[in-house]
This record gives C-alpha cells, sequence and structure tokens, in this order.
C-alpha cells in the first residue's frame, strides 16, 4: 500500500451521487477514478472532482467549491467560496456577499456551511443577505448574493 499523502480529491460515485474521497487518479480514455484509504477505486463525475485545500486541528476537511460561514462575535458575519484564483495562483476564500477574496490562512474561522453541488438556494441557517444583492448562479445551482 502507498504512503498517504496531504493531497486529496473528493468526487461524487457516477452511479449514486455519494461522495467519494481519497486519491485522484484519469485513464487513458478520460475517466475520472477516486480510490478511497481501502484502495477501491471508483468512477466518479469528472465535473464534482475538488481538491482538499486544508485540514484543521480536529480533522475538518475543506475542498475546492465548499461553502463557508462566517460569524464573527461582533455580529459581522460572511459567507465565502473555496476556489482556486488564477491572479493569485492559490486558492482563495472569495466572499459571496461583497467579491472581496481573503487567503486561505483565514479558513480556521469559517465553519463549512455547503457546497456548490448540494446547496441549491442559500438556505437561512447559513446566511441571511440584505437588499441589493442579485442571485449567483453556481453551476446550476442557486446561491444568492
Amino acid at each position: 500500500m502507498r504512503e498517504k499523502s496531504e493531497i486529496k480529491f473528493r468526487g461524487k460515485f457516477i452511479n449514486t451521487g455519494e461522495w467519494i474521497y481519497g486519491y485522484f487518479k484519469m485513464n487513458k480514455a478520460g475517466d475520472c477514478y477516486i480510490e478511497d484509504e481501502d484502495g477501491l477505486s471508483r468512477i466518479v463525475d469528472p465535473e464534482t472532482v475538488c481538491q482538499m485545500v486544508y485540514r484543521d486541528e480536529d480533522g475538518t476537511e475543506f475542498y475546492e467549491g465548499d461553502y463557508l460561514n462566517y460569524s464573527g462575535s461582533d455580529g459581522d458575519s460572511d459567507l465565502v467560496l473555496i476556489e482556486w484564483c488564477d491572479r493569485t495562483n492559490a486558492y482563495v476564500l472569495l466572499s459571496v456577499v461583497n467579491d472581496e477574496y481573503y487567503g486561505i490562512e483565514y479558513i480556521g474561522d469559517y465553519v463549512v456551511a455547503g457546497n456548490i453541488f448540494d446547496t441549491t438556494g442559500l438556505p437561512e441557517d447559513i446566511y441571511v443577505l440584505g437588499e441589493g444583492h442579485e442571485a449567483y448562479i453556481a453551476g446550476d445551482k442557486d446561491i444568492y448574493r
């Protein structure tokens, strides 16, 4: 068995839509697979493959495409999306509220609130938006800002 690496991926199993976590592989035909910790490889939807970008001290994993919620003690709040930024050549936290982005080093202040594949609409318990925010479409999922 190969040595475990911090480079980890997830993707949705093509047969069931279940998230599979592990090593990413692609064959010559272009089929995408995730090999789990037990060595079982399952074909996944290539549109759903995301890289893990951070693991906190409690073992919570944060992936590209995750929505994260922040609620400060001063009443300040934000909802961000983890995505790749070509300008910085790194993963960033992009605010869906004000289009600002923050370095991944701030991820510890946030909690996972959903992702671009499973979140339809924006549940009120994740973030409540003020007036003047327009709809933001993430793939075929409606997210509001």
